[in-house]
């Protein structure tokens, strides 16, 4: 996941499950994504929560509410991972990392 905006200088293959229309059982999806540029930080999710709110998007459930839902969707949000890379540029957030409890 890169975190910030800027404009893509180049990209990489990424993997995750997605929805690829509503309803849709989730399966494996292959993307790409552009290098952090200035001011983004890059972080390489280790686990990621799926809430029911992410269902009702993958079900298209909430057009009512607002826009509809984009395919492919990849759900889910409440990532756990490690800050791999930031711009040299970016000043504001630095890296850190947390202790694990084990």
């Amino acid at each position: 996941m890169v975190v910030g905006s800027s404009e893509p200088t180049s990209s990489r293959l990424t993997h995750a499950f997605a929805a690829k229309q509503s309803g849709a059982p989730l399966e494996h999806f292959a993307f790409e994504r552009r290098d952090p540029g200035p001011g983004d930080v890059e972080i390489r999710i280790l686990y990621c929560g799926v809430c029911h709110s992410d269902i009702h998007q993958a079900r298209s459930e909430w057009v009512a509410v607002g826009k509809g839902s984009e395919f492919p969707m990849v759900p889910g949000e409440q990532e756990v991972g490690n800050g791999a890379a930031k711009a040299p540029q970016h000043h504001s957030a630095p890296l850190v990392r947390l202790p694990s409890s084990s």
